[in-house]
């Protein structure tokens, strides 16, 4: 699990400190990574990032472990809230959730959960709960949604009353696409690598 993640985010240049919640050493941390970041004017704000593999995901829905027991624990002790679900969402014609046997065969995957009910539960924890969810596919890609979340928190004031945001609207639709967007000083620019 989370493990696997340490020296990775080490040698991107990330703060990385273990903890083991499992022999007792509790140093406050609940979630997988935990992290503080700048908030409005500065204001120390704790951030808190759970990482499942998608079929843990499943597992852990079913047996209510993340909703009843991990969810209200990182509600009590971060001020926002991550889950990051690294793995290929896969399911059938008929909605059943698929896990990968080989190139090109494919088994349901147990807990007869549906794509709809695993969207459904997700999106509630997302509403109710404040857990914010980021489904990625790769190591590589949780690795670097990992560094982009510390760097949103980290990197300057997340100010969001000071926001310059310049949009163009494409299409008909009316959808914006935020070119920069200025916090204090600090610039995000589309399209860039870092």
């Amino acid at each position: 699990g989370s493990h696997e993640l340490l020296e990775p985010l080490r040698k991107m240049g990330l703060p990385v400190e273990e903890t083991d919640l499992r022999m007792g050493n509790n140093t406050g941390a609940v979630a997988d990574l935990a992290f503080n970041g700048r908030g409005v004017k500065g204001k120390p704000v704790s951030v808190g990032i759970e990482f499942k593999k998608f079929g843990e995901c499943i597992g852990s829905l079913r047996t209510e472990r993340l909703q009843g027991a991990q969810l209200p624990s990182m509600r009590d002790t971060y001020d926002f809230a991550w889950l990051i679900i690294e793995g290929e969402v896969l399911y059938d014609a008929r909605g059943r959730l698929l896990r990968r046997k080989g190139k090109r065969e494919f088994t349901v995957m147990p807990g007869s959960m549906s794509i709809s009910e695993y969207y459904k539960r997700i999106f509630v924890l997302h509403i109710c709960g404040g857990l914010n969810p980021i489904w990625t596919v790769s190591r590589l890609d949780t690795l670097k949604v990992i560094e982009a979340l510390y760097r949103t928190w980290t990197d300057c004031d997340f100010d969001f009353t000071e926001v310059e945001c310049v949009s163009i609207v494409s299409g008909a639709t009316g959808i914006g696409d935020a070119r920069g967007m200025k916090f204090k000083g600090c610039y995000l620019q589309s399209g860039g690598t870092g």
